[in-house]
């Protein structure tokens, strides 16, 4: 059966792939989609460009037509009335009337352009047409359009306008172009925001899971180890019991026997005590007992208390006190701290470098604890995971020692409520380990 770490891993990379090609096929759709947008673009240009010079040629030729039909009329004051009312067209500027014999019969207007309408048989009438009407009606027809061509010259002959001569205005496309541009960008930035947001709920997921299945495996190494750590005791002491039930020994070597089974005990009782103190500090609301006191003065009392854990392991200590270190604790809570670490010197150094340093020394408004052991050590990548609940050390030759992994744990939340901090140095295998602990110090009157 799959861990549920594992599947999770390999759900959250097959999601990382799926979203990695959603956003590409999302930038890719609304590229092709800016391109088919510009293309349209261009095309209705191109149909307006066509229109306006069908539109432009169809105005001129219905000013021809209506022209001619005017010049038709003999009488010379209806002529004149007739080309007046062309006059009124936005397309014309004036006209002239020539007669049957080609005399210049009537101006009017403006008559200096070149590009004009001739008309009419008998008389004959030149239309002037204003060269700037092309642009202006360009312009109303479609205001992103615009009359390119230089001004005609010369008699108006159909198709006097063409397609060619009408181009989109400067800007227009560069317009259309850059909010193509601006929709990649915002599908882009937008869809990867989302894969993001998508891939991060998927990663938080995965890591629960992830720290979900640890904390289980070091719940487990966890019973093992308090089996065995409980298992161990018990059976020395059923054992003494039993050779002392059976009479085959004498007084002085029962007598012997005692300290031993005590010695169990005392390590039964610790376990428990560690044990129910780490459910305890787990309580939430839940405070230390703060009580001013003198730091040296405790520290001497819990190593006189060590001492024959000491002896008994034949561990070199080495102390450097300062006096007067006053700071407010709790007097077993901060005996567990001490306890904890000897006893992690102990086990985590071989029988020929048992040793042990521990100072104390006021460092600005702090006490600084230091312990300094000449142990196995700790690798770097595990220097802040070792104040973890149940955590132990991952090193083949630290793995057979004894242990439940919460000793480490309760000193990081023992120190923790003392308003303190704990750090721990390492230069890695076989290099020893060095504790720091900083306590807030008391102001002294």
């Amino acid at each position: 059966m799959a861990r549920p770490a594992g599947l999770a891993l390999a759900l959250f990379i097959a999601l990382v792939i799926v979203c990695i090609g959603q956003i590409i096929w999302w930038v890719y759709f609304q590229v092709m989609i800016s391109k088919e947008q510009i293309e349209f673009h261009e095309r209705q240009t191109a149909a307006a460009a066509q229109l306006a010079s069908l539109i432009l040629n169809r105005s001129y030729d219905r000013l021809a037509y209506e022209a001619e039909s005017f010049v038709s009329v003999d009488n010379i004051g209806h002529l004149r009335a007739a080309l007046d009312l062309l006059l009124a067209d936005p397309a014309v500027r004036g006209y002239q009337l020539f007669g049957p014999t080609g005399a210049l019969l009537i101006t009017s207007g403006e008559v200096d352009s070149s590009f004009y309408l001739s008309v009419g048989a008998n008389h004959r009438a030149a239309i002037f047409l204003d060269p700037t009407y092309p642009a202006q009606l360009t312009t109303e027809l479609n205001a992103d359009l615009q009359f390119t061509a230089a001004p005609r010259q010369g008699e108006y002959r159909n198709p006097w306008f063409e397609p060619s001569m009408f181009s989109v205005k400067a800007g227009v496309t560069a317009e259309v172009q850059e909010r193509a541009r601006r929709r990649v960008v915002m599908f882009a930035m937008e869809g990867s925001f989302f894969v993001l947001l998508t891939l991060l709920g998927a990663f938080m997921i995965y890591r629960t899971l992830r720290q979900s299945e640890s904390l289980k495996h070091q719940q487990e190494n966890f019973i093992h180890a308090v089996t065995h750590e409980l298992k161990i005791p018990v059976a020395s002491i059923k054992l003494y019991l039993e050779s002392m039930a059976s009479g085959k020994f004498d007084q002085e070597k029962i007598k012997g026997f005692v300290p031993r089974m005590l010695d169990d005990c005392e390590r039964l009782e610790g376990l428990v005590d560690n044990v129910l103190e780490a459910g305890r500090l787990s309580q939430r609301g839940h405070r230390a007992k703060l009580v001013e006191t003198n730091l040296s003065n405790d520290l001497v009392e819990y190593l006189e208390g060590l001492q024959a854990l000491i002896d008994r392991h034949k561990m070199k200590l080495t102390l450097d006190l300062e006096k007067e270190l006053i700071v407010k604790t709790d007097y077993h809570a901060l005996r567990r701290v001490v306890t904890a670490l000897v006893d992690n010197a102990i086990k985590y150094s071989p029988e020929v470098r048992r040793r042990l340093s521990i100072s104390a020394r006021r460092r600005g408004d702090q006490a600084e604890l230091l312990f300094v052991d000449e142990g196995v050590g700790v690798e770097k990548h595990e220097l802040k995971k070792v104040f973890e609940r149940f955590y132990r050390t991952g090193m083949e030759n630290t793995r057979s020692v004894k242990g439940t992994g919460i000793g480490l744990f309760l000193v990081k939340q023992i120190v923790t409520e003392h308003g303190g901090t704990v750090e721990l140095y390492s230069e890695g295998r076989d290099r020893g380990c060095t504790f720091r602990i900083r306590l807030p110090l008391e102001k002294v009157a």
